[in-house]
């Protein structure tokens, strides 16, 4: 039992994690699609991405958001990031803080 039991935890340790950086990474998705469609970074876009991280199950105060460049025309590149830790604990093994990164690159759809 001694090991069985730390081997379960850290299976769903590890899952739980996959899921949020699913989560996150979705997150990211979505707003580089709407920062492009707006043509940069925005008050509303940062309130949507709040929404989201919420309603994903993550806390939009320990996620770190980087729209660059704030704005842009039509086809120039914009990237979206996104930063978080997700703290891992496993019984009689180890305890650590594994960074989680999103980043998604589109283009502007907004033609100036």
């Amino acid at each position: 039992m001694l090991v069985v039991v730390p081997v379960l935890v850290a299976v769903i340790v590890f899952a739980q994690t996959l899921d949020a950086w699913q989560a996150q990474n979705h997150v990211a998705a979505a707003a580089a699609r709407q920062a492009a469609q707006e043509g940069g970074d925005s008050a509303a876009l940062r309130r949507r991405v709040a929404a989201d991280l919420v309603t994903a199950g993550l806390d939009p105060q320990s996620v770190s958001l980087t729209i660059q460049p704030t704005a842009v025309d039509w086809r120039e590149p914009l990237t979206v990031e996104l930063h978080s830790t997700q703290r891992v604990r496993i019984p009689f093994l180890l305890e650590l803080d594994v960074p989680l990164r999103s980043r998604f690159t589109t283009r502007g759809e907004v033609n100036r």
